[in-house]
């Protein structure tokens, strides 16, 4: 199994790269920024050929809707894939699943991808 970090400009290469300054090599992570002069037809075929290596994945994408996401969505229709993409994560989301080492243990990518988005959430604070 797989996350695929994926967004607009640097947001997956800047995301992973704070992740790994905390908590070192992040194993399973795959970063795809979505930059120019890129357009959505090379970013499925960049997605494309990371789902070539391991067809369970999770799409952590930065936002609801944008191409990324759009593209991420796309890539479930393929063959055997078990695929599931979410949106809005952040790093304490990634650093929760991250320290966990084996991301295998999860019983398919929904329930990675609901571990993620659960992990972001317990990860908003407001100072008080």
């Amino acid at each position: 199994m797989q996350i695929i970090v994926t967004g607009y400009g640097n947001f997956a290469s800047g995301i992973v790269s704070s992740a790994k300054a905390i908590a070192g090599d992040l194993v399973h992570i795959q970063v795809v920024d979505y930059v120019a002069p890129m357009d959505a037809k090379a970013l499925a075929h960049r997605f494309h050929i990371l789902l070539k290596h391991d067809l369970r994945t999770v799409f952590f994408c930065d936002i609801v809707g944008g191409i990324p996401f759009r593209q991420a969505v796309l890539a479930k229709g393929l063959p055997n894939a078990d695929i599931t993409v979410m949106a809005g994560g952040n790093i304490s989301g990634l650093l929760a699943i991250a320290w966990r080492h084996d991301i295998n243990g999860y019983l398919n990518t929904e329930s990675l991808a609901k571990a993620l988005v659960s992990a972001s959430e317990a990860g908003l604070r407001i100072d008080e």
